[in-house]
């Protein structure tokens, strides 16, 4: 019987994701990715690390559990209606930026803020607010 080369003897045979030694992660054992398995606020979140490197996936589970965590402690504090208008503001940005990287930007965009007379400060939104 021939193994997989990508999977380990640690696999147990006819089972698709493997246990690591390390709390929160998996390992998809055809592909060899690694997953992040982690409860933030109550749900669980799977998630690929987009590596088959084990010291690569153990740095980004890190940042992703941050990431996922401080992403619920602003939707706590935006649902308690906390928020001012330039914390909303730099999420909208955020949001904007990590779904639209500057590459992927269509053309026009930029034309979108000119428009509005808008500018993120350090402190803040600057502007002709009236």
């Amino acid at each position: 019987m021939k193994r997989n080369p990508k999977q380990s003897s640690a696999a147990k045979p006819g089972k698709v994701w493997q246990k690591t030694q390390y709390s929160n992660l998996l390992r998809y054992v055809p592909s060899g990715t690694y997953f992040a398995r982690i409860r933030v606020g109550g749900k669980l979140i799977r998630r690929s690390l987009e590596t088959t490197v084990l010291s690569v996936a153990k740095l980004k589970l890190a940042d992703l559990e941050k990431e996922e965590r401080t992403r619920l402690e602003n939707h706590k504090q935006f649902g308690a209606g906390k928020a001012t208008f330039d914390d909303l503001l730099v999420e909208y940005r955020t949001r904007l930026e990590a779904h639209h990287p500057q590459g992927r930007r269509r053309a026009g965009d930029e034309s979108l803020w000119a428009s509005t007379g808008l500018t993120l400060g350090q402190h803040g939104a600057e502007g002709d607010f009236q």
